[in-house]
Formats: C-alpha cells, sequence, structure tokens
C-alpha cells in the first residue's frame, strides 16, 4: 500500500499579524507524520518557512506548496495585519546632502511619526530619522516604517549632486 501525502486542516489560513502563523498539519494516509516535506512559498515577499516554522513578512496571499516522494499538498495563506501601512508618494531619488519627509498612511489616514518604526537598509548611503530620509552617499537604500506588526518598504536612490 502507497502513503498518499494528506492535508489536515483548513486549505486557507487567514493571519492578521505578521510573525509565526499556525499551519495545517500534513500526514500520510496511515496517520504518521512525513519527514522531510520541502516547503515552497509562492510569494516571498509574504511568508518563509524556516527553523521555527512559517513566519508571516507582509501583507498578502501566498500559494504553500508541500513535496514529499513526488507527491504534494497545498494551502493558501492570506495575511492582513490589522494595520495597513503605506508610503504615500515617496520620492523616487534624492541627492548627496538632501533631505526629504517621507509620509506614510496608516489605514489610508495620516499618521504622527513618532508611532512608527523606521530604518534603513543601508545607512551609510541613507540616513532616516523619524520620517526624513537624508542621502549620504550614492547608492540604492530600502526604507522599512513599522508599526503593531505591520510595515512598509520603499525603495530610494542617493545621486551625486
Amino acid at each position: 500500500m502507497e502513503l498518499t501525502l494528506q492535508l489536515e486542516g483548513p486549505s486557507v489560513v487567514e493571519v492578521h499579524r505578521l510573525g509565526p502563523v499556525p499551519s495545517p498539519d500534513v500526514r500520510l494516509s496511515d496517520g504518521s507524520v512525513p519527514d522531510g516535506i520541502e516547503w515552497e512559498i509562492s510569494r516571498p515577499a509574504v511568508a518563509r518557512f524556516g527553523h521555527r516554522g512559517f513566519q508571516a513578512l507582509g501583507h498578502g496571499r501566498t500559494d504553500v506548496i508541500g513535496h514529499w516522494e513526488g507527491q504534494q499538498v497545498s494551502w493558501v495563506l492570506v495575511v492582513d495585519p490589522s494595520l495597513r501601512l503605506h508610503f504615500d508618494r515617496p520620492p523616487a531619488h534624492l541627492v548627496i546632502g538632501e533631505t526629504v519627509p517621507l509620509v506614510v498612511l496608516v489605514n489610508g489616514e495620516p499618521t504622527g511619526q513618532a508611532e512608527l518604526t523606521w530604518s534603513s537598509s543601508v545607512p551609510t548611503v541613507l540616513g532616516i530619522d523619524r520620517g526624513r530620509a537624508t542621502g549620504l552617499a550614492p547608492g540604492t537604500s530600502y526604507v522599512t516604517v513599522e508599526r503593531e506588526g505591520s510595515r512598509a518598504m520603499v525603495e530610494l536612490t542617493v545621486l551625486q549632486p
């Protein structure tokens, strides 16, 4: 008798925060747990799988597919944080020495910059302080803003004057 891979639990999982995701169980037709399932996630910006299980990374919907000995199971993960953050008309670039304010909307409304946590992926290229981005050196950096488990990201390029 050949064992078949089976999904036990919902085929759609919806979470309203970033972080750990409760995932459906995967079992074999004899009730045992298969060893060595390889996971594929169709949209890596939404979620990832690591040694701590599935993690929601950003807003969206992604297919999660488990592969084992030529078989597969799949389920859908929907990440819909209660807060939706997005940048409102960010500049495409700025020049070295220029400082520009970045406006973030929370659920479509302006918010106080003090309520947000800001970071720059390359702080030697682009400095960020309470929503004000400053060009420091030529290059590209990603500005990330977070609040209560929700996040938004924008790419900014710093040019020579």
